[in-house]
C-alpha cells in the first residue's frame, strides 16, 4: 500500500467515525421505546383546607378526623358574643333610620300643603285689597246713591209709624187702656227705628260727599301690605326644597344602615365555618379555645369519590399519550388491573429526571406531569397511595 492508499483508507475510518458519533445519539434519542412500559405516580383526590373568612377563638368542633362531610355542613364554630352584640347595635341603628324617612316624607307634604295654603290666602288678600281701593278710586256710582236715599226714606217711614204708634200707647197707658210694658215696648221699637234712621241718613251723607283722601291711602297700603305679604309666602317655597333634601338624606342615611346591618350580619354568620365540598376529613389543626387567623386551615377534606393518579411520564415516552386515552393501572394492595383516562398532561415540561454529562450531544431528560381519572365510587382507594400507570 502506497502513500496515496494509505491516506484513502484513513479518511474513510474518520468519516465513518465521525458519522456514527453523530448520528448514533440522535438514533438513540429517536428510537421507538417497548410498549407496557411502568410508570410510578401517587393517588390524589380534591383536598381542600377549610378555613374561617375572620379571625376569632373556636368554639367547637362538631367533626373529626375520618368524619364524611357534605357541602354546607357545619363544622365548626367560632365564640360570636361580640360580634352578635354589633349585628343587634346595627339593627337599632337601622331601625333608628328607616323611622326617619316616612317622618321626613310627612314633613315635607305638611309643609308643602302649608306653604300652598298660605300663597293662596295671601293672593286672595291682595285681590280683595285691590278691589277694595279700585271701589275707593272710582267712587260711589248713580245707582248706589239712589240705593242710599232709597234706604234713607224707609227708615224715616219706619221709624214716624214707630214714633205715632209710640204716642198712641202712651195715651193708653195714661188711660189705664195698656199695661206699661205694651207702652215701653212701643218706646224702645221708636228709639231703635230713629237710631236706624240716623246711620241710613249718615251712610248716604258719605255717599253722597264721596270718598275721602285718606281713605284712598289707606287702602292703597293695604294693597302694598298684601303684595308683601303674598311675596314673603312664596319665598317660602325653599323650605320645601329643604324638606325634600332632608327626604335624600334620611334615604341615604336608611341604605348606609342597611350596608351596615348587612356587613354585621355576615360577620355573624361567618363564625359559622362549613364545609365547601364533600369528602373525608382528613386533617384537623386547631383545638377549642384556640385563636384562629383569618384563612387560617381548620381542617383539611379531601373528596376521594374521584380521583386521579398523578405521574412524571418521560419526555420520550410522552408523545405516546393524548387526553382520552384509555390507562391501566396498578395500585398497591389491589389485586387486578384498573382502567382510568387520562385527563391531562401537563403543556410544560416539569423537571430532568437525568441530567446531561459531558459527553458530546447528551442533554438532559425531562419529564411532563400527567392525570388517569378513576372512579372511586367504592372508597378503596386513599389519598397518597402508590400506582403504577401502565402505558400504552
Amino acid at each position: 500500500m502506497n502513500r496515496k492508499q494509505a491516506q484513502m483508507v484513513f479518511g474513510g475510518i474518520l468519516t465513518v467515525a465521525v458519522l456514527g458519533f453523530v448520528v448514533f445519539p440522535w438514533a438513540y434519542r429517536q428510537a421507538a421505546p417497548a410498549t407496557g412500559q411502568v410508570i410510578t405516580g401517587y393517588v390524589e383526590g380534591t383536598e381542600t383546607n377549610i378555613s374561617s373568612k375572620i379571625p376569632g377563638r373556636i368554639q367547637e368542633l362538631l367533626v373529626r378526623e375520618g368524619d364524611e362531610v357534605v357541602p354546607g355542613q357545619i363544622v365548626a364554630r367560632l365564640e360570636s358574643r361580640e360580634l352578635t352584640e354589633q349585628l343587634n347595635q346595627a339593627k337599632a341603628a337601622l331601625t333608628g333610620a328607616a323611622a326617619k324617612v316616612p317622618q321626613a316624607e310627612v314633613a315635607q307634604t305638611l309643609t308643602g300643603e302649608t306653604v300652598a295654603g298660605q300663597i293662596a290666602q295671601a293672593q286672595a288678600n291682595l285681590q280683595a285689597a285691590e278691589a277694595k281701593l279700585a271701589a275707593l278710586e272710582n267712587g260711589a256710582r248713580p245707582q248706589e246713591i239712589e240705593q242710599a236715599r232709597a234706604v234713607v226714606m224707609q227708615a224715616q217711614v219706619g221709624a214716624e209709624n214707630a214714633a205715632l204708634t209710640y204716642q198712641r200707647m202712651e195715651a193708653l197707658f195714661q188711660a189705664g187702656a195698656v199695661a206699661a210694658k205694651t207702652r215701653d215696648d212701643a218706646k224702645a221699637d221708636a228709639d231703635v227705628k230713629a237710631a236706624g234712621l240716623q246711620q241710613a241718613a249718615e251712610k248716604l251723607s258719605l255717599v253722597e260727599a264721596g270718598v275721602r283722601p285718606e281713605e284712598i291711602d289707606g287702602a292703597r297700603a293695604l294693597v302694598a301690605q298684601a303684595k308683601a305679604a303674598l311675596q314673603l309666602a312664596e319665598a317660602a317655597r325653599h323650605q320645601v326644597a329643604l324638606k325634600d333634601q332632608d327626604i335624600t338624606l334620611a334615604q341615604a342615611g336608611l341604605q348606609q344602615a342597611q350596608a351596615v346591618a348587612e356587613g354585621a350580619q355576615a360577620m355573624v354568620d361567618n363564625t359559622v365555618i362549613r364545609a365547601p365540598q364533600k369528602g373525608i376529613i382528613t386533617g384537623k389543626f386547631v383545638q377549642p379555645g384556640e385563636l384562629v387567623s383569618a384563612g387560617l386551615p381548620i381542617y383539611t377534606v379531601v373528596d376521594v369519590e374521584r380521583v386521579w393518579v398523578k405521574a412524571q411520564v418521560p419526555e420520550g415516552l410522552i408523545t405516546r399519550l393524548a387526553v382520552g386515552q384509555e390507562i391501566g393501572v396498578q395500585i398497591d394492595g389491589l389485586t387486578g388491573q384498573l382502567t382510568g383516562k387520562l385527563v391531562w398532561i401537563n403543556a410544560s415540561a416539569d423537571f430532568a429526571v437525568k441530567k446531561a454529562t459531558q459527553d458530546s450531544g447528551d442533554y438532559d431528560r425531562k419529564t411532563f406531569t400527567v392525570k388517569v381519572e378513576l372512579d372511586n365510587g367504592e372508597g378503596l382507594l386513599k389519598n397518597g397511595m402508590t400506582a403504577r400507570i401502565i402505558l400504552p
